[in-house]
């Protein structure tokens, strides 16, 4: 068990890839970026934050109360809806209901606030979005912008999503992510391990690899959560 394998699954995704986080584990969220920050600052890879409805400061008020301070200092964050404000905000626009002006709103914000060259993009708040667009209409809105989006070269990007929150929609939009992604993970908890399921991956035909488990200890060290 050891990040290193994480990191090794990581390193064989190609900018471009839009990579579906599917988490049913208590801290599995959290766990996922962390790793995902300590190995954009390792690679020295930028990363863009896509905050929506305050669910960045959500997972970071949990990392800090498990003894985890992520350094944010060079994370740039497009933040749609919400009121609280973590790390570098450099787009903001409030929350709009009416699936088209979102969608409109958000496509000229991510232009304006992507990092040169090529970034690690880290969606947190899709599953709310989706929440808040639980109708035929408004999913088919959010699913076809998304289509537009996977077709940049420049980054990789990472739903992170919550599976109960997904699977208790209405318009089971779930298959239609996991279609247009590249990858699709699933991670789950056994006591201290994290469990990463790689459900789909183009490594795995090189690799064999479908689970990746990880011992939460190296992604939160010292913390009493893992003890």
């Amino acid at each position: 068990m050891s990040l290193s394998e994480l990191f090794g699954l990581l390193d064989g995704m190609k900018f471009g890839s839009t990579v579906i986080v599917e988490n049913s584990a208590p801290i599995g969220g959290e766990a996922f970026l962390a790793v995902l920050l300590r190995y954009a600052r390792k690679r020295e890879i930028p990363v863009l934050v896509e905050d929506i409805l305050d669910a960045f400061p959500l997972y970071v008020k949990h990392l800090n109360m498990m003894g985890i301070n992520p350094d944010l200092s060079g994370v740039r964050v497009l933040k749609v809806g919400g009121e609280e404000t973590v790390g570098n905000v450099v787009k903001r626009e409030r929350f709009n209901m009416d699936p088209d002006v979102y969608v409109k709103h958000y496509e000229e914000l991510f232009s304006s606030a992507t990092p040169e060259g090529e970034f690690i993009d880290i969606v947190l708040g899709f599953d709310r979005l989706l929440v808040f667009q639980d109708s035929p209409r408004g999913t088919e809105t959010i699913m076809q912008a998304m289509k537009s989006f996977i077709t940049n070269r420049k980054r990789i990007a990472f739903y992170i999503v919550e599976s109960a929150i997904m699977e208790n929609l209405r318009t089971r939009p779930l298959p239609v992510l996991e279609d247009l992604a590249t990858s699709v993970l699933e991670l789950k908890q056994e006591g201290r391990t994290l469990v990463v399921n790689i459900r789909k991956d183009p490594s795995m035909l090189k690799t064999n690899v479908s689970i990746i488990k990880l011992d939460l200890r190296e992604v939160f060290p010292g913390s009493e959560t893992t003890r």
